[in-house]
């Protein structure tokens, strides 16, 4: 078994390509653990659009 890298753990979470992260793995994967993922993110203020 390996950890994931940080490139994927972004991918994972759908985070775009683009999406810059610290250089040092740990942190990176770290603050992307911490992370909201953005497709939830939206579908969250989607939701409190369309109830409000």
């Amino acid at each position: 078994m390996r950890m994931f890298s940080a490139q994927e753990c972004r991918a994972a979470m759908g985070f775009p390509v683009d999406y810059k992260l610290p250089a040092q793995h740990k942190l990176a994967v770290h603050l992307l653990g911490n992370a909201v993922s953005p497709p939830v993110a939206r579908d969250v203020i989607n939701a409190l659009r369309t109830s409000a």
